[in-house]
């Protein structure tokens, strides 16, 4: 199990949100789709923890994801690719997004550094978390084109990925070929 803990800081208050216990397929979610997804950046990184903090009109929020060193592995992979895949992609982004908001100054400033992602359907998230989980690319390719409806897809493809690492790839692949 991997425990979040969260805080958020805004014009001078500071608030401490609950902590939890979650599972790592969930602990991936959260660290891909909804930290790095919005445009977080990594704070902090070791062996048993990732620090990643998120700033979204004016409020900074700050997200640690701690556990043992073989619990945190399937999150340091997933972490390290996604940073590596969002540098190389990162002009292209820029572009595209520019080109949604039309330069607007306003949006961009509402939108953030996160938002190209959220606004645009990337679904970088998704096949980061499920080729860790997995360690199969043929099978995430697989895993994205049946979870393919926008409005739902990261929760099921995350969904896929919680049971690879409660139940094991073979068991997920029998869910998905079922489906």
């Amino acid at each position: 199990m991997i425990k979040i803990t969260s805080y958020r800081d805004r014009t001078g208050e500071h608030f401490v949100l609950p902590s939890r216990q979650v599972s790592i397929g969930k602990a991936l979610q959260s660290l891909l789709y909804f930290e790095l997804g919005f445009g977080g950046q990594i704070v902090k990184w070791d062996k048993e923890q990732i620090e990643v903090q998120t700033h979204v009109f004016g409020t900074q929020d700050t997200t640690i994801f701690t556990g043992s060193e073989v619990e945190m592995m399937p999150l340091h992979e997933a972490a390290y690719a996604y940073v590596t895949v969002q540098k190389d992609s990162f002009d292209k982004d820029v572009d595209r997004f520019m080109k949604f908001t039309s330069g607007n100054a306003l949006l961009v400033t509402c939108a953030g550094g996160g938002m190209p992602e959220a606004l645009l359907g990337n679904r970088r998230s998704e096949a980061i978390g499920c080729l860790v989980a997995t360690k199969d690319q043929e099978l995430t390719k697989k895993v994205l084109a049946t979870f393919n409806d926008r409005e739902k897809s990261h929760e099921d493809v995350f969904a896929f990925i919680e049971l690879v690492y409660d139940e094991g790839v073979d068991a997920a692949k029998k869910l998905l070929e079922a489906s």
